[in-house]
C-alpha cells in the first residue's frame, strides 16, 4: 500500500503503515457519537465490512481522596470526577508514567490501585483507552514512611504520665497516637522528627512502643520498647539538714531506686543533680547551693522526669563557723574540755567536733554560739586545727587551732628553802614553760603569780607558810597544764610568846574589798578585837565566838597577797600563824548562752565574763536560789547548771570565793510550758513518715525554728494560723515503742510532753478471695505480719481509693471487707495497723470484676436422685477457675464457662429434691441473687409404655404401678 490514510465518517486523516497487516490511524476532532473507519490507499478504500469507531466525551478529574499516601504504595485511592466511560482498557496513571488497575464504579468515581510512585505531588490522570489520558493537574502527595527509631526517656513508672520523646522521621499532621504494650496515648507531632506524649498507665515490665493512628505510621523490624517500673519513693534524708553553700553529701533512704544514668535528686525546684545507688533503697545525692535559706523538698528520679512526690524536707542553713577555742592550748599527754565559739551551731544528735585526720570528738550543745568539746590526748605535739559538723557531714573550714604543747617539767628551784614568812624571789628551772600572764607557782595549797623569764625559767614570791616541807609545781590556767613536783622548805623563826595557830577562810577575795573573813583561833575574850590586812586596820571585828571572829576585807590597790593580823584593843598584837588574805581581780559576768529556759528544767549555761578563778570555791547562783557549782573553763568563762523553780526573769552570778557574787545583773529567763492537748494521729508504722497535727491549750508566739522532738529526732514544723496549733511529719523510726513528743523554738522546750506510739509496718503477703464486685462487700482474709498495732487502733484495710474497717484475728491474719469501686481490675490492697493515718503498701493486688447476673436456667425442673446437667444463662461470666454454682445454700460445685453469659453445672445426684435456689459466683464467696429455682422432684415408681408417639397424639399408653381404688376416675396430663 501507498499513500495510506484513514476515514472517520467523511473525515480522512493522516496514518501510518506499520506492517502489511496493521495501519496506525490519528483521530479527529469530533462530536461525540460513533461512525465508520476505513484505510485509503490513495482515493481506494482498501478496509472492508463496517468498521466502527466511538467519539466519547473527555473524562474530567476534579479531586483525589484521600490527597496524601505512604510510599510504600499497596493503597487505594478514589478519584473523583466526570464522564468516565467503563471501558476494558479504563486506566489510571501516576506521575505521567505509572498505571494503575482501576474500577469504574460510576461516571464520577474510579477506583485506582497504587503500587509504586515517586515521592512529591505526584499528579493523577484516567483514560477510557489507555492512549488518552486527562489533564487535569489534580495530584496526590505522595509523603515518605514514617518511621520509630526510639523513646527517650525509655523509663517510667506504672502509674503513667511520664511526658516522653518518640523520635523518628516523616510524622505529619498535628495529632497521632502510639500504642504502649496494649494502652493507648495520644502524642502531639512536634516536627517531623518527634513526637511529644504521656505514657498511660501500665503494669510493670517492658512494652513495645508503636506509632498507629496516622496515614504515614509504620512499625520498625526493631521493636522500640519502654520499661515500666516501680515509682521512686523517699522515706527519710541523712543528714536532713545542710549548709547552704551545698555540697552536702546527703543520704537517701527509699524504695525502689534502680541503676540508671538519670538517676538523680531535685532539691526544691532546682536542676537534678546525678546519684550514686548503693542498693534498692539507699542512694547519695551531693546537695547543690541554695538559692536561700530554708526547708525544700528532696525528690528522685530514675529517668529525668518521673520524680518521686513524697515531700520529705531538707533544710537549708548556714554552715557552721568556729571563731575561738577555750582554753586555746593544752598539753598533748591529757584529755581537754574545750568551748568552741562561733556561730550557727545546730542542736543534733550528729553535732561533732572534727581533729586531725577527721577524727570525730563528741560535743554538747550549749547555744548557737557555744558548743563543749571532749579531747582525748594526743599523740603528737603541735596544732590541731578544730572543726564543727552540724550534721555529721558538712564540715566548717575556718581553720581554728588547738595547741598541743609539751609537758611541763620542774627540774629544780632557788633557793630550796626561805622562812616560814616568805617574801622572798623563788627561780624555778624547768621546760616548756609557756609564755602569758596565767602561770602560777604552787606551794602546798598555796598559789603565787609566776612571772615568765623564759621557757626554761620563771620567778614567783614565796608566800608565807607554815614550816616544813611542801611539794612545788607550776600550773597555766590557760591551758590546764601543770608540771611535776618538786620539794621546797618553809624554815620556822624562834617562837614568838603565845604564838598560836590560825586559819582564815574564806583566803582570797576581791581587790574592792567588802568579803566577809572569818579567822579562827582562840582567846578572843575581850569583844574588842581588830583586824589588820597588811597595813590596814579595817575597825572592831565581830566576835562570833571565843576561838571564831568574822572581818570585812579593806578595798586595795592592786592584786596580791597580805597578812591578817588580829590586835586587842591595846594594839597588841595575838601572834596569830598561817594568816594570809589574797586579793583577786573582781569577776564578772557578761553574757548568758543560753538565755532562757523553761522552768522546772536543768540547763547547761555558759557563762561568759572577767577573772573567773579556777577553785574549788567557784559556785554560781541563780536569784536567791541554790548555789551550785560551777565548772571553770577559762578565765572568761564557765559553765553554770541550773534548775528555775519559778517563771520569770533572775539574776545569774558566779562568785570565785563562795562568797562575793558578781553584781552585774544579767538575767535568765525561765519561761512556762504550753501544754499539749492532742496528737492527731498519735500512732504511727516505723516507716511511714505521716503528717502529725498538735494542738496546743494555748496559742504560742515563735521566735526561731519550730521544730517537733519525737524521741530525740528533730523535725521541722509548721505553725498554723490561729498559733495553736501546728503539723509535723513523723520520722521513721528504727524499734517499735513510745516516745516523747515536745515542741521546741531555737532549739529551746516550749512544750510539756506529748506521747507518740511507733508500731511495725503491716505486711500483707496474700489475700483470699483476691477478686470480687464492684459494688464491695466481699469479706476478705489478710496473710502477713505485723497486724497487732498494740495501741487500741482501728485496723483500715485500703482497696484503691476505697476503705473498710478490718478485724484482727492474729498478728499474721486479718479479716475486711472489700470497699466499692468506680473502676474495673486490679488495685492494690494496703493495711494501716494506725486507724487510717497511715497506710504500709504491698504488692498483693484484689481484682474488681461486674457483678454476675443469671437470667435463665434450662432445665428448671428435674427428677432427684440423678445428675442434672444445668445450663445458666446471664451476663459477665468469667472464664476463671473460681466459677461456682450453688445450688441451694449448701451444693456449690465447680463451673463451665461456655460464653460470657452461658455457663454449664453439674447438680450432684446426691442431692435431696426440693426447691433449691441457683446462683453463680466468680469468687465462690459472693453470688448473684436471681432468685431462680431448680425444682427436684421425687423419682417417680410409675411406668408408661411406649414412651413415644406421634405430636397428632392419639397414642394408646399403658400406665403401671398405680393402684386406685376400684371404679375410680383417673385423669392424667401430658405436659402442661
Amino acid at each position: 500500500l501507498s499513500d495510506v490514510s484513514c476515514r472517520f465518517g467523511a473525515a480522512v486523516t493522516a496514518a501510518r503503515l506499520l506492517s502489511s497487516s496493521t495501519v496506525r490511524c490519528f483521530s479527529p476532532a469530533a462530536a461525540a457519537g460513533k461512525t465508520t473507519v476505513h484505510v485509503l490507499s490513495g482515493r481506494d478504500v482498501v478496509t472492508q465490512g463496517t468498521n466502527l469507531f466511538s467519539f466519547e466525551k473527555l473524562a474530567v478529574v476534579r479531586s483525589v481522596v484521600p490527597s496524601s499516601i505512604s510510599e510504600s504504595g499497596g493503597r487505594v485511592v478514589t478519584v473523583l470526577g466526570e464522564s468516565f466511560e467503563d471501558t476494558d482498557h479504563f486506566v489510571c496513571r501516576f506521575g505521567g508514567r505509572f498505571l494503575a488497575q482501576s474500577l469504574v464504579r460510576s461516571s464520577s468515581q474510579v477506583v485506582c490501585q497504587v503500587d509504586s510512585v515517586n515521592l512529591g505531588n505526584v499528579s493523577v490522570e484516567v483514560s477510557a483507552n489507555g492512549q488518552d489520558f486527562t489533564s487535569d493537574f489534580v495530584g496526590v502527595m505522595v509523603s515518605a514512611d514514617a518511621s520509630l527509631r526510639g523513646v527517650a526517656p525509655s523509663t517510667g513508672t506504672v502509674r503513667g504520665g511520664t511526658p516522653v520523646t518518640l523520635l523518628g522521621s516523616h510524622f505529619t499532621g498535628e495529632q497521632v497516637h502510639a500504642h504502649f504494650g496494649s494502652e493507648e496515648t495520644e502524642c502531639a507531632v512536634t516536627t517531623s522528627s518527634m513526637l511529644s506524649c504521656m505514657t498511660p498507665p501500665n503494669a510493670e515490665g517492658l512494652v513495645t512502643v508503636e506509632v498507629v493512628g496516622a496515614s504515614t505510621a509504620s512499625t520498625r523490624a526493631v521493636p522500640v520498647v519502654f520499661s515500666y517500673g516501680k515509682g521512686l519513693e523517699v522515706l527519710e534524708l541523712r543528714p536532713s539538714t545542710g549548709q547552704s553553700s551545698g555540697s552536702t553529701a546527703v543520704t537517701v533512704l527509699g524504695r525502689n531506686f534502680v541503676e540508671s544514668s538519670k538517676l538523680g535528686c531535685r532539691f526544691g525546684e532546682q536542676r537534678r543533680v546525678e546519684g550514686l545507688l548503693l542498693s534498692s533503697s539507699m542512694m547519695v545525692c551531693v546537695s547543690p547551693k541554695a538559692l536561700s535559706e530554708g526547708e525544700v523538698s528532696v525528690e528522685v528520679t530514675s529517668n529525668g522526669v518521673d520524680y518521686s512526690l513524697d515531700y520529705v524536707v531538707f533544710a537549708y542553713k548556714a554552715g557552721a563557723t568556729v571563731e575561738r577555742l577555750v582554753p586555746s592550748a593544752g598539753a598533748a599527754s591529757s584529755d581537754h574540755v574545750i568551748t568552741v565559739h562561733g556561730s550557727n551551731f545546730e542542736r543534733s544528735s550528729t553535732l561533732t567536733c572534727i581533729g586531725k585526720s577527721r577524727m570525730l570528738y563528741p560535743a554538747k550543745w550549749l547555744s548557737n554560739e557555744a558548743i563543749v568539746c571532749s579531747l582525748p590526748a594526743a599523740s603528737f605535739v603541735g596544732n590541731m586545727t578544730i572543726e564543727v559538723s552540724n550534721n555529721g557531714v558538712d564540715v566548717s573550714t575556718q581553720g581554728v587551732q588547738f595547741a598541743l604543747l609539751a609537758d611541763m617539767h620542774v627540774l629544780s628551784v632557788q633557793p630550796t628553802s626561805v622562812i616560814e614568812w616568805g617574801g622572798e624571789t623563788v627561780t624555778v628551772i624547768g621546760l616548756g614553760f609557756p609564755s602569758g600572764e596565767t602561770l602560777f607557782c604552787n606551794f602546798g595549797l598555796m598559789q603565787a603569780i609566776a612571772q615568765f623569764v623564759s621557757t626554761s625559767m620563771v620567778e614567783c614570791m614565796a608566800p608565807a607558810h607554815k614550816a616544813g616541807v611542801v611539794s612545788v609545781h607550776v600550773t597555766d590556767e590557760t591551758t590546764g597544764m601543770a608540771s611535776e613536783d618538786v620539794p621546797f622548805m618553809f624554815a620556822g623563826v624562834s617562837p614568838l610568846k603565845e604564838k598560836r595557830l590560825a586559819s582564815v577562810s574564806p583566803s582570797f577575795g576581791p581587790v574592792s574589798g567588802g568579803t566577809r573573813v572569818l579567822i579562827s583561833a582562840s582567846g578572843f575574850t575581850s569583844g574588842n578585837e581588830k583586824c589588820v590586812f597588811g597595813t590596814v586596820e579595817t575597825g572592831e571585828a565581830v566576835r562570833v565566838s571565843e576561838s571564831e571572829l568574822e572581818c570585812i576585807s579593806p578595798e586595795r590597790v592592786g592584786q596580791g597577797c597580805v597578812t591578817v593580823h588580829v590586835v586587842d584593843e591595846d594594839g597588841r598584837d595575838f601572834n596569830l600563824v598561817h594568816l594570809q588574805f589574797c586579793y583577786e581581780a573582781q569577776a564578772s559576768v557578761k553574757a548568758l548562752s543560753p538565755s532562757s529556759g523553761h522552768w522546772k528544767s536543768q540547763h547547761l549555761v555558759a557563762v561568759s565574763g572577767d577573772s573567773f578563778l579556777n577553785r574549788p570555791e567557784l559556785v554560781c547562783r541563780l536569784g536567791e536560789g541554790i548555789v551550785t557549782q560551777a565548772r571553770f573553763m577559762s578565765s572568761s568563762e564557765v559553765l553554770c547548771v541550773t534548775s528555775p523553780s519559778t517563771v520569770g526573769s533572775s539574776v545569774l552570778e558566779v562568785s570565785n570565793n563562795g562568797q562575793d557574787f558578781t553584781t552585774d545583773g544579767v538575767t535568765f529567763e525561765a519561761k512556762s510550758l504550753v501544754k499539749i492537748m492532742s496528737v492527731e494521729p498519735s500512732v504511727g508504722m516505723l516507716t511511714s513518715g505521716v503528717e502529725v497535727t498538735v494542738t496546743l491549750e494555748d496559742a504560742i508566739e515563735v521566735s526561731g525554728s519550730l521544730v517537733c522532738r519525737f524521741g530525740s529526732e528533730d523535725i521541722a514544723a509548721v505553725l498554723k494560723d490561729d498559733h495553736k496549733g501546728l503539723s509535723c511529719r513523723q520520722p521513721v523510726n528504727m524499734a517499735a515503742g513510745s516516745v516523747d513528743l515536745i515542741l521546741l523554738d531555737s532549739r529551746v522546750q516550749i512544750s510539756t510532753a506529748g506521747e507518740f506510739v511507733y508500731v511495725p509496718t503491716s505486711v500483707v503477703e496474700s489475700i483470699v478471695p483476691s477478686r470480687g464486685p464492684i459494688d464491695g462487700g466481699t469479706p476478705i482474709t489478710l496473710i502477713g505480719s505485723d497486724f497487732s498495732s498494740q495501741s487500741g487502733a482501728q485496723l483500715v484495710c485500703r482497696i484503691g481509693s476505697g476503705t473498710s474497717e478490718g478485724r484482727v484475728i492474729s498478728n499474721s491474719k486479718a479479716v475486711c471487707s472489700s470497699p466499692s469501686s468506680g473502676s474495673l481490675g486490679p488495685l492494690a490492697v494496703e493495711v494501716s495497723p494506725v486507724g487510717g493515718a497511715d497506710f504500709a503498701s504491698s504488692n498483693v493486688f484484689f481484682e474488681y470484676d461486674l457483678p454476675v447476673t443469671v437470667s435463665t436456667l434450662q432445665p428448671s425442673q428435674a427428677a432427684a436422685g440423678h445428675s442434672v446437667s444445668v445450663t445458666l444463662s446471664g451476663n459477665n461470666f468469667l472464664n476463671i477457675p473460681t466459677l461456682t454454682c450453688r445450688f441451694g445454700l449448701s451444693t456449690s460445685v465447680h463451673a463451665r464457662h461456655l460464653s460470657a453469659s452461658s455457663i454449664l453445672c453439674l447438680l450432684p445426684s446426691s442431692t435431696p429434691p426440693g426447691n433449691l435456689t441457683a446462683e453463680v459466683s466468680l469468687n465462690g464467696v459472693d453470688f448473684s441473687r436471681s432468685g431462680l429455682r431448680l425444682s427436684l422432684i421425687p423419682s417417680s415408681p410409675w411406668a408408661i409404655s411406649p414412651s413415644q408417639g406421634p405430636t397428632a397424639g392419639g397414642s394408646r399408653v399403658t400406665i403401671s404401678g398405680l393402684s386406685p381404688e376400684s371404679g375410680a376416675s383417673v385423669a392424667f396430663l401430658f405436659g402442661e
